[in-house]
């Protein structure tokens, strides 16, 4: 059974250490979800990689190192909006909140250890190497080193140049969030919508009161002498009136509901477009920062600027 395992975290599933390693990855501040959200192979094939290649206690190694947290971080909050967004088309609220719970062990990891990515790798590689132990002492051995193999990622890296990522980023922001005289978007749709349901609200008041006014009509006309033959034909008058009315009603109320499911489809895709962008958006200002300190340093060149990354975050917030 061990053999068809797939990687060191597929091992410790099978042979039943879950209970063993949950309370090691407590100790060292790691929440154990993290080898449920990521690709368990793609984390064990760079830890131990940068456990062969990189030294923690080498300065000029730190750059490695910030990789690795920018990556690990970037593809923890991926997980918890993809989460999110599924919940939320399902109304799974028990779902939701375990995405909820995850944005929240991510961001907590980020600030723990936003100055100090050697610990990161530090702690996760001591939560790897507890892990091996386990398994060496159920099986008698330990498995074969992880191999990246078509996995070369938590999730599939971006493989386009800075520039090319601004523009499409960019691009993609202005389809969802700027209204234009092309193709509507799903702000200037929400937007459209609201007001449409506005004015059928106010045409819904009006039939409603012409509903009212012509019951009284019928009910005044009727306590007439009914055997007039004018009042008669008044009563049948108003009451086909009333029905053309009440038809009236029927359809705004119709495409009362039309607007709302549109609206709300609209305002789900908005949100769970936006939050992805969120998270790439995050992800340039992290790189940002790295740049930063790698420059105050001498070491490398600035591919990012703040500028550019202000300019996507008025374009994602000043329209909504």
């Amino acid at each position: 059974m061990v053999s068809q395992c797939h990687s060191q975290w597929d091992q410790v599933l099978s042979l039943d250490l879950f209970g063993d390693v949950w309370s090691f990855y407590k100790s060292q501040g790691i929440p154990i979800s993290i080898r449920f959200r990521l690709n368990s192979v793609w984390l064990e094939f760079h830890v131990n990689e940068l456990r062969l290649n990189a030294n923690p206690r080498n300065s000029d190694d730190l750059p490695f190192f910030e990789k690795f947290m920018l990556n690990f971080v970037h593809d923890l909050r991926i997980s918890a909006n993809n989460i999110l967004d599924s919940a939320r088309l399902e109304n799974d609220n028990s779902t939701i909140a375990m995405g909820f719970e995850l944005q929240q062990e991510t961001e907590e990891l980020a600030m723990k250890f936003q100055e100090n990515p050697v610990g990161l790798f530090c702690a996760i590689k001591s939560c790897l190497d507890y892990e091996l132990e386990m398994i060496k002492l159920k099986t008698g051995c330990a498995p074969p080193p992880p191999t990246q193999g078509t996995s070369g990622s938590m999730t599939p890296q971006n493989p386009l140049s800075v520039t090319s990522r601004y523009n499409s980023l960019g691009s993609r922001l202005h389809k969802v969030v700027l209204t234009s005289t092309g193709q509507p978007t799903h702000i200037g749709e929400i937007n459209r919508i609201r007001l449409q349901m506005q004015d059928t609200i106010v045409e819904l008041v009006q039939l409603r009161e012409n509903l009212n006014g012509l019951e009284v009509d019928i009910h005044i006309a009727s306590e007439c002498n009914p055997r007039n033959g004018g009042v008669q034909t008044e009563v049948h008058a108003l009451q086909a009136t009333w029905n053309q009315k009440r038809a009236q009603l029927i359809e705004k109320v119709a495409s009362l509901k039309r607007d709302v499911t549109n609206f709300t489809s609209h305002i789900k895709n908005a949100i769970s477009q936006i939050s992805t962008f969120s998270v790439e958006l995050i992800q340039l200002i992290d790189e940002w920062k790295i740049e930063q300190r790698h420059e105050a340093n001498g070491m490398g060149d600035m591919s990012h600027s703040l500028d550019r990354i202000s300019s996507l975050v008025k374009t994602k917030w000043g329209k909504l």
